[in-house]
């Protein structure tokens, strides 16, 4: 009789142990699997965990494609953790206006000063291999973001510059301000340095992580 208590015990264990391990493999992603195959819910699992951020008051602005950013993070983890470490651990205010190699071409830093600008002045723009991270220091700025459907070339694509400007219709208005930091992925068009109301100074930063 004990021997059969015990038998139902043990398979009772297991059966309730392998139940945790499916529904956990359900809900949280393995991080050696190939993002492109995430269901929704494991992506937001895994962005909502941020443990590719870590311990930081630095927020991630949500207008990011958080399965575009699984898929590249994964692709090239080494580039993004540099660009985001350093946005965590240096003294942002005091890097000079100018450009700095972390990772030579694959990972550098674009340091600029101007006045935020009048949006009817400003086409949208998109990168091709290149994705950004984007980061007001001082000031405050609009990112205005489109859909690409109905957008109009203006100006064609630059090898050299890795850029292309477009005529398009906003989709979203987004404020940038410091502490919190925009991703935007190649062919994401988007138009940064937009005044809010008034034109202000801005210093800002661009992270440059090659794809």
């Amino acid at each position: 009789m004990k021997e059969n208590v015990l038998f139902l015990l043990i398979a009772y264990f297991i059966l309730g142990f392998s139940n945790y391990e499916l529904n956990a493999q359900v809900t949280a992603p393995n991080n050696t699997d190939n993002p492109e195959k995430w269901t929704d819910k494991q992506v937001s699992t895994w962005f909502n965990q941020k443990e590719w951020l870590g311990k930081t008051n630095l927020k991630i602005d949500l207008s990011i494609n958080k399965k575009e950013f699984a898929v590249q993070y994964f692709k090239n983890k080494e580039r993004w953790n540099k660009a985001i470490n350093f946005l965590k651990q240096e003294d942002l205010s005091k890097i000079s206006v100018g450009t700095h190699e972390l990772d030579h071409q694959d990972v550098f830093v674009k340091v600029t000063e101007y006045y935020s600008k009048n949006p009817e002045k400003i086409l949208f723009e998109a990168h091709r291999n290149y994705s950004d991270i984007q980061y007001v220091i001082s000031g405050a700025e609009n990112i205005q973001l489109a859909k690409s459907e109905s957008a109009i070339l203006k100006v064609p694509y630059d090898t050299v510059k890795d850029i292309e400007f477009y005529q398009a219709k906003i989709n979203q208005n987004l404020l940038a301000k410091p502490g919190t930091c925009f991703i935007i992925f190649p062919n994401e068009l988007h138009r940064p340095s937009i005044m809010v109301e008034d034109s202000v100074w801005v210093k800002k930063i661009v992270i440059k992580i090659k794809n």
